[in-house]
C-alpha cells in the first residue's frame, strides 16, 4: 500500500503538474492549469511567460512564506522577459526517482537544515527567459538543483588502524525546457528534458553507488478553439518517460566483494495523457471549466543482486505497476461575486485502474532455480474538491485555497474554534 501511495503521489506530479504545480487559483478550479489562460501556466508551457511581464508573485502554505519570484521587462518595441524565482521548499524530490530515497538518504544528515532523510537544501534557481520570435512568442525555463558534502579525516599517527578517510556525497539536476506559443496565441507546445547525476564514496573513496542512465523527457501541447462566443474546447496531450538507475558496489568492510557491483537497480516510467477541456462563459464575469480525459502509466522497476562469494546466490527481481485513469474527469468555476471578490470551485474524479506485478527469480547454486510471481489488481476512484477565493484591490491579487471549515464552522467570534482559514495562498503585484 505505500508502494501505491507513493506512486500515486509521484504520477499526479509527472502527469499534471510541474515545478510549482500547486498554483492556487487554477488549483481551486479543479487543478485546470492546463485548459485555462492564467500566469500559473508558464510552469507548463514557457512560452507563456511572455504574456505576464512586470509581476511579483508569491507563494504561501503552511504558515510559510514558501516561493517568491520576479518577471523582469527589458525593452518596450521587441521586450526581451527574464524571470527569477527561488524557493525555501527543501528538498525537492525528484518524482519517479525513489533510488534517491534510499541510495542518498545521508547526503544531507551534516547539514544543518536536515531533518531526517532525504531532507537536502539543493534547490538553487528557477530561471525564465522570453522573446517574440517573428509573430510567436518562444520561452525557456532553467530549473537547477544541487548539493554537495565532503568529509575528511587525516590518519592517526601510531594507529594503523585509523587510515585517512575521504567522503563525499553530491547531486545534481538540471531540468530544461522549451516553449513556442503558435496561431495567434490558441496554441501551445512544450518540451523538456532533465539530466540526474550524483556522487556517493566511502570513507575510503571508493564509490557505494553510481548513476546509470539517467535522464528523462516530454513533450506536451494543448489548442484553444473557439466554438462560439460562450464555448471554447481546449485539446491536449503530454508524453513522458523517465530512465534511471543506480549500481552498488561492495564495500571494505566485505573484502571478498569490494569494489564489486553486487547490486543493480533500473527503473522506466512512461506515461502518457490525453483529454479535451472546456471553457464555458454564460454571463460576463463567470467561467466554468470541463475536463475529461485518459492517462496511463506505465512504471517498471528492475533489480539484480549479483552472485557473490559470500552468499552464491543471485536474486532477480522485476516490479511493474500499471495504472490507468480511464477517464478522469475536472470540473471548475471562477464567478465574480463582489467587484473585489471571486468564488471558486472545484472538483477531480480519476476512475482508476490499478496493476501491480512482482517477478522473482533466485538462483542458488546452478542449476537450481526458484521463481514465482505475484500479482495485485484494483479498481477505485479518488475524488477531490476545492474551495476557493480572489481577491484584488487594484494591482493586488490574492488568490486562496479555503479550508472549508470556514462555512462548516463559521468564523472564530461565531464557533469559538481555532483553525487554518487557507491551506494555500497566492499573491500577485502587477509592477505596472
Amino acid at each position: 500500500m505505500k508502494k501505491l501511495l507513493i506512486f500515486t503521489m509521484a504520477i499526479m506530479l509527472v502527469a499534471y503538474g510541474a515545478s510549482f504545480a500547486t498554483l492556487t487559483k487554477t488549483l481551486t478550479m479543479g487543478n485546470a492549469n492546463n485548459i485555462v489562460h492564467d500566469d500559473g501556466n508558464i510552469w507548463l508551457y514557457p512560452s507563456t511567460f511572455y504574456n505576464y511581464p512586470d509581476l511579483a508573485i508569491g507563494e504561501f502554505a503552511s504558515d510559510n512564506f514558501y516561493d517568491f519570484g520576479i518577471h523582469y521587462k527589458f525593452g518596450e518595441e521587441s521586450p526581451v522577459m527574464l524571470g527569477v524565482y527561488f524557493t525555501t521548499r527543501q528538498p525537492f524530490d525528484l518524482p519517479d526517482r525513489p533510488f534517491s530515497w534510499n541510495v542518498l538518504d545521508d547526503i544531507g544528515a551534516a547539514t544543518p537544515a536536515s531533518t531526517g532523510p532525504n531532507r537536502i537544501p539543493n534547490r538553487r534557481i528557477d530561471l525564465f527567459f522570453g522573446y517574440m520570435m517573428g509573430q510567436n512568442p518562444v520561452g525557456l525555463h532553467l530549473d537547477y538543483i544541487s548539493c554537495s558534502r565532503k568529509q575528511e579525516f587525516d590518519s592517526i599517527p601510531g594507529a594503523p588502524d585509523t587510515p585517512a578517510q575521504k567522503i563525499e556525497e553530491s547531486i545534481s539536476n538540471l531540468g530544461l525546457d522549451l516553449g513556442v506559443t503558435m496561431m495567434q496565441g490558441d496554441a501551445d507546445l512544450a518540451a523538456g528534458i532533465n539530466l540526474l547525476s550524483f556522487t556517493d564514496k566511502n570513507s575510503l573513496g571508493n564509490d557505494e553507488n553510481k548513476p546509470s542512465g539517467n535522464m528523462g523527457f516530454y513533450i506536451m501541447g494543448r489548442f484553444f478553439h473557439s466554438m462560439n462566443p460562450k464555448v471554447t474546447v481546449v485539446p491536449h496531450a503530454k508524453f513522458s518517460y523517465d530512465k534511471t538507475g543506480y549500481e552498488h558496489y561492495g564495500n571494505a568492510a566485505t573484502p571478498a566483494i569490494a569494489g564489486t557491483m553486487t547490486e543493480e537497480y533500473k527503473f522506466t516510467d512512461m506515461v502518457f495523457d490525453l483529454g479535451i477541456g472546456m471553457n464555458y462563459s454564460p454571463a460576463a464575469g463567470i467561467l466554468a471549466v470541463g475536463d475529461i480525459g485518459f492517462m496511463m502509466s506505465n512504471w517498471k522497476e528492475e533489480f539484480t543482486d549479483w552472485i557473490v562469494v559470500v552468499d552464491s546466490v543471485q536474486v532477480t527481481e522485476e516490479y511493474k505497476e500499471n495504472t490507468t485513469a480511464l477517464p478522469y474527469f475536472r470540473i471548475g468555476m471562477d464567478a465574480a461575486i463582489f467587484d473585489w471578490l471571486d468564488l471558486r470551485l472545484g472538483a477531480t474524479s480519476f476512475w482508476t485502474s490499478y496493476v501491480e506485478e512482482d517477478n522473482n527469480i533466485n538462483s542458488t547454486a546452478p542449476p537450481t532455480t526458484y521463481s514465482w510471481t505475484e500479482k495485485w489488481t484494483n479498481g477505485y476512484v479518488n475524488n477531490s474538491t476545492y474551495l476557493g477565493a480572489g481577491f484584488h484591490w487594484g494591482n493586488f491579487k490574492a488568490d486562496a485555497y479555503v479550508n472549508p471549515a470556514i462555512f462548516t464552522r463559521g468564523l472564530n467570534f461565531i464557533s469559538g474554534q481555532s483553525y487554518t482559514m487557507n491551506t494555500q495562498v497566492s499573491v500577485l503585484y502587477e509592477m505596472f
